[in-house]
């Protein structure tokens, strides 16, 4: 039994599937999390629940223990490492599911489901992600700290450090070679693929100077630079500069000290690349899974903050994402008690025709 009997394509946010909308009644079913045995009868349940397509994020930490071996996807390992039973399961069935390999998850895995051997703490080759302040941005890691009290704040690598992004070229590569592509639709279950998650590492919302300034960033901010002014003469007369190299350019950091147009137009150029960085980390991690099916993110409402919105908007730019399709998480706190959340998850569905991930 098969739900979808024709590729789908999503058009202004509809599911079209034969040239008619469907909707999709979906649940997430972190099958890591669960016994093998379990995995028909649970799905058995949400099918019996009116649900037609299952979500579920494939992590790689979780199938990828060691870098030196190819990811177990069948089990070999570990029961519920067989993601590829997972799917077969959902195809017998009659479901449908949305396949979310990351690279980063988050799902309250440890270190967002990254694999701890891709962490700049345990691979000096990997540059950290940094802020601002040229302070590494840290996620929740997979050791406690001294105290046993809470996880250690691992630094997040820096999505364009050389190393690490061939490895997740390596990770996507396998899922879509070894799951996605002989399951998806429409002889298999697979309709859709989510890249990355609420943003890159969950941080989709968070303000431009949250992040990135790491070195790879940085040069890339330089590319992003030359694109749009494209002669340094032209930056320089705009931005009342004196420059001899696109390398020397800095990017702005004191966000509270903006006196004039100049300066204003540094802080544009950086909010502008911020949405130029975003839809280049969403092709990175979709690119090599080389698969036809349609690519959503999931996008979070803007933060409760003064800058929020601002901030949110410079970012948030689907109309540059082509042919990725704008998402968005619909968790921003309590609406019924808190006006400002319902504020927000509005702007969030509101932004652009979406499928409500």
């Amino acid at each position: 039994m098969k739900l979808f009997n024709a590729p789908l394509s999503i058009q202004r946010g509809h599911v079209i599937v034969d040239g008619k909308p469907v909707l999709f009644i979906s649940a997430d079913y972190p099958y890591y999390r669960d016994d093998a045995s379990n995995w028909e009868n649970r799905l058995s349940l949400l099918k019996d629940m009116g649900v037609n397509v299952v979500t579920a994020y494939i992590p790689w930490r979780h199938h990828q223990t060691d870098p030196t071996v190819f990811p177990d996807f069948e089990g070999k390992t570990q029961p519920n490492r067989n993601v590829l039973g997972f799917l077969a399961l959902i195809k017998k069935l009659g479901l449908a599911i949305i396949a979310k390999p990351g690279p980063f998850i988050h799902a309250e895995t440890n270190y967002g489901s990254l694999p701890d051997w891709v962490c700049p703490l345990n691979n000096k080759d990997i540059e950290p992600l940094l802020d601002a302040d040229g302070k590494p941005v840290t996620w929740s890691g997979a050791k406690l700290n001294d105290a046993g009290t809470a996880p250690q704040a691992w630094p997040l690598p820096a999505p364009f450090s050389t190393l690490f992004l061939s490895l997740t070229r390596e990770w996507l590569h396998a899922v879509g070679t070894q799951g996605v592509a002989p399951h998806q639709s429409p002889s298999g279950c697979i309709v859709a693929i989510q890249a990355a998650n609420e943003g890159i590492y969950s941080n989709g919302q968070h303000a431009p100077w949250a992040y990135d300034y790491s070195a790879p960033s940085l040069n890339l901010y330089r590319e992003f630079l030359r694109e749009q002014y494209q002669t340094l003469g032209k930056f320089n007369a705009l931005n009342g500069s004196e420059f001899d190299d696109w390398a020397e350019i800095p990017a702005p950091v004191k966000w509270n000290q903006a006196r004039g147009p100049r300066e204003m137009r540094q802080f544009m150029d950086w909010g502008k690349y911020q949405a130029w960085y975003m839809n280049r980390v969403f092709h990175e991690w979709s690119g090599p899974l080389n698969s036809t099916l349609p690519i959503i993110v999931n996008q979070n409402p803007p933060l409760d903050e003064p800058f929020g919105l601002d901030a949110w908007l410079a970012r948030t730019e689907p109309e540059i994402w082509h042919d990725i399709h704008y998402g968005f998480t619909n968790w921003v706190g309590d609406v019924s008690q808190k006006t400002t959340a319902f504020d927000r998850y509005l702007l969030a569905a509101k932004r652009y025709p979406a499928v409500n991930m």
